[in-house]
């Protein structure tokens, strides 16, 4: 009996060993529909938690970077790298990282905080529905900021709402930080985190838009999508870690457990402003525009007959 030879899970060969039936066209839509797969899978991992990310961590470097690689020289790549490396796309997509923890991070670390006892000196001793209540603040203004999203993109711009956003969001967590003692407080740093989301989310999807061609919105608003994810898993992994590392002696996590949740979600909104900041005023397409109708040299210069 001929040797079955799969790749990646795929039989290069039937089990009689002649090649497989498949054309080419057929061949490369199921390479696709794998790297899809596979990218799918290891996101998955990466949320479920340090087991998940484990899965991913055992991954080789190389297999990675030889996957880049074959993006690179495809013709109708799955994802295209090059379009990842427009300064407005990897500017706004480490934005989204960045502001993915903070989010995220605030479903874990809020709900928590309030629930817990009144004799650990911090906690308000809420009960489950009363602590998803203090993140309404948070629900209302995504709502009411989001429908404003057309008019603030026309009177500043989608750049000026992400920074908006990001400082919003970052108000949020310096509260936190600061003064976290009543329960107004936590109703008032939720209210600002929700406006921070609504205003930075709607502007990320048009920064997006604005800097790649219009057949790649499509795979460029999804990776932006997949990175916020991504930074909301690593952000949520990570505040479960320092809570986990600093318990009381009723098991409890202490007040510096969570005070420094919050740092971390600070400090990674910090860096957020800054990549913010570093979005180009003009996107990529304006500037294509600008260059197609710019009239050429030769075009204005009579021309010259010979005499």
């Amino acid at each position: 009996m001929a040797e079955r030879v799969e790749i990646d899970g795929v039989p290069a060969h039937d089990q009689a060993g002649t090649p497989s039936p498949l054309p080419d066209e057929a061949s490369a839509e199921a390479l696709e529909t794998i790297e899809l797969a596979e990218v799918i899978e290891r996101i998955a991992a990466l949320a479920a938690g340090p087991l998940g990310a484990a899965r991913v961590r055992r991954r080789r470097p190389t297999e990675d970077l030889a996957w880049i690689r074959e993006e690179l020289r495809s013709r109708e790549p799955l994802v295209d790298m090059r379009m990842m490396a427009i300064r407005g796309v990897w500017t706004t997509n480490t934005v989204a990282f960045l502001i993915g923890i903070g989010m995220y991070s605030s479903f874990i670390l809020l709900p928590e905080f309030v629930q817990e006892p009144t004799s650990t000196g911090y906690g308000f001793g809420a009960s489950v529905t009363v602590a998803g209540l203090f993140l309404l603040p948070a629900t209302i203004a995504i709502v009411i900021v989001g429908q404003m999203a057309g008019i603030l993109e026309r009177r500043i711009g989608s750049r000026g709402s992400l920074i908006g956003g990001t400082l919003f969001s970052l108000a949020c967590y310096a509260l936190l930080v600061t003064n976290s003692g009543s329960e107004l407080d936590i109703y008032i740093a939720a209210g600002l985190l929700g406006i921070g989301i609504g205003l930075s989310f709607s502007a990320m999807a048009n920064l997006i838009v604005q800097n790649v061609p219009q057949e790649q919105t499509g795979v460029a608003t999804g990776m932006n999508a997949v990175t916020r994810t991504l930074g909301g898993a690593f952000g949520g992994q990570l505040a479960a870690t320092l809570l986990a590392s600093n318990l009381g002696a009723g098991g409890d996590p202490t007040s510096t457990a969570f005070t420094l949740s919050f740092l971390m979600c600070l400090i990674a909104l910090v860096a957020a402003l800054g990549f913010a900041l570093l979005v180009p005023r003009r996107s990529a397409n304006d500037l294509a525009g600008d260059a197609v109708l710019l009239p050429s040299h030769s075009s204005r210069e009579p021309e010259r007959t010979a005499a």
